[in-house]
């Protein structure tokens, strides 16, 4: 069966090559095929980020828990020269919690949100962690235990994903059925 990340990349790779295509085959039918993959992309972050801001708000009424911090690291990503513009340093920790008499142990790529997971300069990632090593309250997943959120609600960055995704799937759905009616479809 194809996961979720597999599926991302199979619609990625069909879109590089329908682009192609269009630009080889300069025809309707090849731009057809690329605005429709198009569309089909950004239907999926349209119900991918609704699923997620669904279940941020969700997350207001799930139980709190105390978690303690286990490690951490920053992991630092520099771009090459002329390929980006910052340095990123992006903390890496587990923490673990009890909830209904089990212990869990969760990584914060396993953790669904953090208060945030990039950082621009090194002392605000290690300040994290630092805040982190303290210890603090998670909300959890009644349904699924391993689900452990650092902070709860609707972020920005959610709501901005939607309506980039909403706004791309309208504008390849007008751009597919004007290719079509040019084919006399409609």
């Amino acid at each position: 069966m194809f996961s979720s990340d597999n599926l991302k990349l199979l619609l990625g790779a069909s879109i590089f090559i329908s682009f192609f295509l269009v630009a080889a085959l300069q025809n309707v039918y090849s731009g057809l095929v690329f605005v429709g993959l198009i569309a089909l992309a950004s239907a999926w972050g349209v119900f991918g980020s609704l699923n997620s801001i669904l279940i941020a708000i969700k997350s207001r009424n799930w139980p709190q828990v105390k978690f303690k911090f286990l490690s951490g690291k920053v992991n630092v990503q520099t771009p090459p020269p002329g390929k980006g513009f910052h340095t990123k340093y992006m903390p890496k920790f587990e923490v673990e919690y009890d909830y209904e008499g089990k212990s869990y142990i969760c990584s914060n790529e396993d953790l669904k949100r953090l208060s945030k997971g990039v950082f621009y300069t090194l002392e605000e990632a290690n300040e994290f962690l630092n805040e982190l090593n303290k210890g603090g309250v998670g909300y959890i997943c009644p349904d699924d235990p391993l689900t452990l959120f650092l902070r709860v609600g609707v972020s920005r960055a959610q709501i901005f994903v939607f309506f980039v995704s909403l706004l791309m799937m309208f504008i390849s759905i007008i751009c597919v059925y004007m290719l079509a009616k040019s084919m006399l479809l409609f």
